[in-house]
């Protein structure tokens, strides 16, 4: 009698109805896609002889309830277990080193799950969409969980990732929407994009000693209550809040010395925010959008305000500009409509392209002597603005300028300006005035 040791490559494959499977003492092996899709499955007896299950073995088994791994089985290949919709629960035996790619992948039934300590490594999508599982216990060995691990675990309530696991990959944790708690002990690297996303109800992220940069860490429509930072943090970079839409207020530490591009970028809930000295770089678009911003004081370590840092802070009402800002970018303080004064510092020496632009509240502005040029559409649309002092050190006004500002009775252009934008002036209430008493170009007050 012939002795059977394996069964090969798709032996059983789409037998639907195959219900039941008793397999012999002597089977070591089961091939790759031996009973996919046998969709109607709901018990099979594996051998204790078993060491080898292969790849896509049970896939789309979406009747099979449970199963017993033996004990003595060291190999089981990815997506193994993909689609097996009614499966509740699984113990993983201690002579697996790895739960691979996809391995419980859409087991939307399984409600938990044991992972010994022989286990080293979680794949890529391994608990993909896991919409039962409500928590799991990661153990010690894992260096590192892989990208979209726990993706669309949408039951998942907490979970503890130990200080074993220097990485998390990209979208490790996207929509699991249960979550409320995160604990991440030891994560020294987080990837180039979203860990977590669109999680209603996360309360609280505590972010560990031993990171040191936050770097593209998109947080869209989260409604995380806080953020504790440990202090060997020094940069929160590019997009790290971005479009962060309940974040109310933030503490950053004083190890921090960057905050990049569209780091807040969109956090309409933010009223507060204080940046420490220890702070040199704010990047562009830093606070775009931060329309519940009513104050800000940026700290005398940072030497440049960048393109669009405040633009659309609808509700800022003051800023303090340091004397050690040399340089302001483009549309800086942009539609800043509640804007009613600003003071410009001695070590500023152009205003550049809309930087107050439609800022439609401010009142009143002071130039210092050292401005020697006022950028294309720098006051374009502030409509309050009553008198502006243009120092004798300025030689050129930019295209639209003074563009509309309707409420501008009050100015003096020096003979120091050689150079006027077209429309500068146009439909300003110094207009006819400035016809009448100056030589400036026709072209200054058309459109």
């Amino acid at each position: 009698m012939h002795t059977i040791n394996k069964l090969e490559q798709n032996h059983f494959s789409k037998y639907f109805l195959l219900k039941e499977v008793t397999l012999p003492t002597s089977i070591t092996s089961l091939g790759n896609s031996c009973f996919s899709e046998c969709i109607s499955l709901n018990n099979i007896e594996l051998p204790s002889s078993l060491i080898e299950i292969g790849t896509y073995c049970f896939e789309y088994c979406s009747s099979l309830t449970s199963i017993t791994l033996p004990s003595f089985i060291s190999k089981i290949g990815k997506w193994c277990f993909f689609k097996c919709s009614s499966l509740k629960s699984i113990n993983i035996p201690t002579t697996i080193k790895e739960i691979d790619d996809w391995y419980f992948g859409a087991c939307s039934s399984l409600t938990s799950v044991n992972i010994p300590s022989s286990v080293s490594k979680l794949g890529n999508y391994c608990f993909y969409e896991c919409k039962s599982l409500t928590s799991i216990s990661i153990p010690s060995t894992i260096k590192e969980l892989w990208n979209n691990c726990f993706n669309i675990c949408s039951s998942l309530t907490s979970i503890n990732i130990p200080s074993s696991i220097s990485k998390i990959g990209i979208e490790c944790l996207f929509e699991c929407t249960s979550l409320i708690e995160i604990n991440i002990d030891n994560i020294q690297f987080i990837d180039d994009e979203k860990i977590y996303i669109n999680e209603p109800i996360l309360v609280s992220i505590e972010i560990p000693e031993n990171l040191k940069l936050i770097n593209k860490r998109n947080a869209t429509k989260q409604n995380i209550d806080e953020f504790i930072f440990s202090s060997s943090i020094n940069e929160l970079g590019d997009n790290c809040f971005y479009n962060h839409q309940t974040l109310t207020s933030i503490n950053i530490p004083t190890s921090i010395n960057k905050l990049g591009c569209n780091c807040f970028y969109g956090c309409s809930s933010l009223t507060s925010i204080t940046i420490p000295t220890s702070v040199i770089e704010i990047g562009q678009y830093c606070f775009y959008k931060c329309k519940a911003l009513t104050t800000i004081n940026i700290p005398i370590s940072v030497s440049k305000i960048r393109d669009s840092c405040f633009e659309c802070c609808s509700s800022l009402t003051s800023i303090n500009i340091p004397t050690s800002i040399s340089e302001m970018g483009n549309y800086c303080f942009s539609f800043c409509s509640s804007l009613t004064s600003i003071t410009i510092p001695t070590s500023v020496i152009e205003l550049p392209d809309g930087c107050f632009n439609d800022c439609t509240s401010l009142l009143s502005i002071t130039l210092q002597s050292s401005v020697s040029a006022l950028g294309n559409y720098c006051f374009n649309k502030c409509k309050s603005l009553k008198s502006i002092n243009i120092q004798t050190s300025v030689s050129r006004i930019g295209v639209s300028c003074f563009n509309e500002c309707q409420s501008l009775n009050n100015i003096k252009i020096p003979t120091s300006i050689t150079l006027f934008g077209k429309s500068c002036f146009f439909n300003c209430g110094c207009e006819e005035e400035l016809k009448r008493n100056t030589s400036i170009p026709r072209e200054c007050f058309e459109k």
